[in-house]
């Protein structure tokens, strides 16, 4: 069970997996593309614990951050499943701007600003596959769409409680 630092308002709840372990997708528009890629349980653990990630809108800081680890109103986890994320969003244009568009169709996809650090080849046939082990995370992003289609977001107590109980 995540705990934050504060208690969240369960109105102004963002939650979701940002990445679902070892689940190939298809990458596009990038150096050696197109591949699939898969993420390893613990490739974050460095970068959850340096306690710098923050929740964006679409890889865009310049839109305003939504919540972040500093401050506790972003509190994330590796579980079983994958990378976990809760965000409690602040009384903020930006923060009512997120839950609006994560209340809607809009925004129900998330994805991740990564850094690969380490990460193994191989060909499956004639397709190229990277596994990547371990990655710098800068930032988790709400978006209409995100790389990793199983990456889905959840705002509101009842949409969050819904997510949640995925868990058990």
């Amino acid at each position: 069970m995540i705990i934050p630092r504060f208690p969240p308002e369960p109105a102004r709840l963002i939650a979701g997996w940002a990445i679902q372990w070892n689940e190939p997708t298809l990458i596009q528009g990038q150096p050696r593309s197109p591949f699939f890629e898969s993420i390893e349980r613990g490739a974050f653990s460095e970068a959850i614990a340096g306690g710098r990630v923050e929740l964006w809108f679409d890889h865009e800081r310049k839109r305003g951050r939504i919540a972040g680890q500093d401050d506790g109103s972003l509190v994330l986890a590796e579980d079983d499943r994958g990378l976990w994320f809760e965000a409690t969003i602040a009384h903020t244009d930006e923060g009512d701007e997120a839950l609006r568009l994560a209340c809607g169709a809009g925004y129900r996809a998330c994805s991740v600003g990564m850094r690969n650090v380490q990460s193994t080849w191989r060909l499956e046939g004639k397709t190229a596959v990277r596994t990547i082990h371990k990655a710098g995370l800068r930032e988790i992003s709400i978006c209409s769409r995100g790389a990793y289609p199983s990456a889905r977001i959840g705002a509101g107590a009842h949409r969050v409680a819904a997510l949640r109980s995925e868990l058990v």
